[in-house]
C-alpha cells in the first residue's frame, strides 16, 4: 500500500488548447533510397499460380526436385552405402 504524500503545491490543470502534436520524426525516403528499393524489388511479380507450374516451383517457393540429390545421399548413408554405390565395410 502506498501512502499519500502531502504537497503544498496546488494542482493546476493543463489548458487543452495549449496541447499540440509533435512533428513526425520520420523523414520521407531520399531519392537514393527509393532507387535502391526499386532495384531490390525489380523482377518480382505478383503471385501467379500458373507461373508456378511453368517454372516448376511449388507453393513454398522450392523448385521441384531441388533436394532430391540431398535426400538420396541421406538415404545412402542410412543404408550404409557410399556415394559411388559401394557398401561401407562393417567393423
Amino acid at each position: 500500500m502506498l501512502k499519500a504524500i502531502k504537497s503544498s503545491e496546488k494542482y493546476i490543470a493543463i489548458e487543452p488548447a495549449s496541447i499540440t502534436l509533435l512533428p513526425p520524426l520520420q523523414q520521407p525516403p531520399s531519392a537514393d533510397m527509393v532507387q535502391a528499393y526499386s532495384r531490390f524489388y525489380q523482377g518480382l511479380t505478383e503471385y501467379n499460380p500458373n507461373a508456378l507450374k511453368e517454372n516448376r516451383i511449388d507453393e513454398k517457393g522450392w523448385e521441384y526436385g531441388a533436394l532430391k540429390a540431398h535426400y538420396k545421399r541421406l538415404a545412402d548413408i542410412r543404408h550404409g552405402r557410399r556415394p559411388d554405390g559401394s557398401l561401407f565395410s562393417a567393423k
